[in-house]
């Protein structure tokens, strides 16, 4: 095993990383349901980020 792996931090979540993580996944397939694709949502998620 390679050593720089024993460093690495161990990952510790709480509820509430997965309470949101639950209510992102329901809002998400909310979207799919409504009919927007994948690509859609994606291309919402980029023009929110995106700086001009």
């Amino acid at each position: 095993m390679n050593d720089s792996k024993k460093e690495r931090a161990e990952i510790r979540l709480t509820k509430a990383d997965y309470e949101r993580a639950y209510k992102k996944a329901k809002e998400f397939q909310k979207l799919l349901d409504k009919g927007k694709t994948i690509e859609d949502i994606f291309k919402d998620l980029l023009r929110l980020i995106s700086v001009e």
